[in-house]
């Protein structure tokens, strides 16, 4: 079966997020007041498995070695669905 994860990748509390500042200070600049803003990533991940349980580990993995730096950044499986 093939199953369909969307991911959001960002940094960990207490980490500065610098690109964040950046873009909070030039809304605020144009007269647009935000509070706080935070950068991240979105990925959608598209593998096969035998079932969602398999394919939610299989992500899992995929996430903690490949895509986010465990030091910095965390990450969230939003969603899990088969396609």
């Amino acid at each position: 079966m093939k199953f369909r994860a969307e991911i959001i990748t960002y940094l960990k509390e207490g980490i500065r997020d610098t690109q964040g500042m950046a873009i909070r200070n030039s809304l605020i600049h144009s007269d647009i007041l935000v509070d706080d803003m935070k950068v991240g990533k979105y990925f959608v991940l598209v593998t096969d498995a035998e079932n969602e349980n398999t394919a939610a580990d299989k992500i899992h993995s995929i996430c903690a070695n490949y895509l986010i730096n465990p030091i910095l950044e965390d990450y969230k499986v939003q969603n899990i669905n088969t396609i």
